[in-house]
């Protein structure tokens, strides 16, 4: 018997002994299990950290492209969801075992799979405001093409009001076609294109054309239109034709240029023109003869200043046109013998020329004293 209960102890023991091993195996199995889990929930994260960086980097790009504009909920939607995710991605952020815990007491989703349910939320919404940024400027593109031509000649610094209530006018088209209602937008169009187009040429006019419309103001705030009609009516038709391109062509600038310029030459002439004019009233004969005879005496001028190429100078002085013409010459045609001879021949006849103004002159300063030289001898030839 007690042989029997020996061997029964020893069978005991082998059999704990046997079951303390197979305990210790489990533990270790287990605990690999949980650095396999653990090693996933952190790829996890970081997964779910580079998406966050992603969309930050999303949503700066959707600032620049204007998305807020566009596509106003869906952006503002985008920008709500990145910070929900940046919000449940914080609570784990330095403990992250606590990415897989709960986000509320009633809640069965946990922290990371908030964070990641956020940022699919994030992602929908940003491609749905791009898909709506793309629609709207194929629908708008009239619309948008004058927008940006607008900025491209500063009409907002010139009338910043009107470039507001502009805009403001295209982002109710553009809200139509975020409400799935193109056809109102698209009907919109044509009265917001109209008033672009008005705005396009009232900052090209004042651009280009402000200082020649001030000028030709000054000049009519004279008596110019009285004492020297014809050169003022010149000047009025060129500034009125000036506006009339910018109205129908308000793109081509360099061509706008050119005549505003070519308005202010005829101002400059016609004030020049009135201004010799008034010397004459003395004379009692009826303006319109003084501006002939003054007329007459620019058509003296021209001819020469034509010939040898100088630049067209009636916008100067008589004396100033004479001086500019004997430059031209002297800069202009003196390397050769038949550029001399025309230097010479050009210097009698401006000589000539200059004795009879100054011949005139003395005869309109006699008639001022005695009042009575007829205009007719003046105005005559004296060759």
């Amino acid at each position: 018997m007690l042989k029997d209960f020996k061997g029964s102890m020893i069978a005991v023991s082998i059999a704990i002994a046997l079951t303390g091993c197979a305990t210790t195996g489990n533990n270790a199995t287990n605990s690999l299990a949980d650095e396999a889990a653990r090693s996933e929930l952190m790829i996890q994260i970081n997964s779910v950290k580079q998406s966050i960086d992603a969309a930050e980097k999303a949503f700066e790009e959707g600032k620049e492209l204007e998305l807020n504009w566009y596509a106003s909920e869906d952006f503002e939607e985008a920008k709500q969801a990145l910070e929900k995710a940046k919000s449940y991605y914080a609570e784990y952020e330095a403990n992250p075992d606590e990415a897989i815990d709960k986000t509320g007491f009633f809640s069965s989703t946990t922290n990371i799979e908030a964070t990641e349910e956020n940022l699919s939320i994030f992602t929908a919404k940003i491609a749905s405001a791009k898909a709506t940024r793309t629609l709207v400027q194929t629908t708008l593109t009239e619309a948008f093409d004058n927008r940006e031509y607008l900025k491209t000649i500063d009409a907002d610094q010139h009338f910043p009001d009107l470039v507001k209530a502009l805009d403001k006018e295209l982002k109710d088209l553009i809200d139509d076609i975020a409400d799935d209602k193109t056809e109102r937008a698209i009907a919109g169009q044509a009265e917001l294109v109209a008033k672009q187009r008005a705005l396009e040429v009232k900052t090209i006019t004042k651009v280009y054309l402000t200082k020649a419309q001030e000028s030709f103001q000054a000049l009519n705030n004279t008596n110019a239109k009285q004492v020297a009609p014809k050169s003022f009516s010149e000047a009025s038709s060129t500034l009125t034709e000036a506006l009339a391109f910018v109205a129908s062509a308000p793109k081509q600038l360099e061509q706008i240029e050119e005549k505003a310029n070519l308005s202010l030459f005829y101002t400059k002439r016609a004030e020049l023109i009135a201004d010799e004019v008034k010397q004459l009233r003395s004379l009692q004969q009826k303006p319109q003869e003084h501006e002939s005879y003054i007329l007459r005496i620019e058509a003296l001028l021209s001819p020469i200043q034509e010939a040898l190429g100088s630049k067209d100078a009636r916008n100067l002085s008589f004396e100033e046109q004479t001086k500019a013409l004997e430059d031209f010459v002297v800069q202009n045609l003196s390397d050769d013998e038949t550029a001399e001879k025309a230097l010479q021949e050009t210097k009698a006849l401006l000589k000539e020329k200059t004795e009879y103004i100054e011949f005139l002159r003395s005869k309109i300063a006699t008639a001022e004293q005695e009042n009575t030289v007829p205009l007719s001898e003046i105005s005559g030839e004296t060759n």
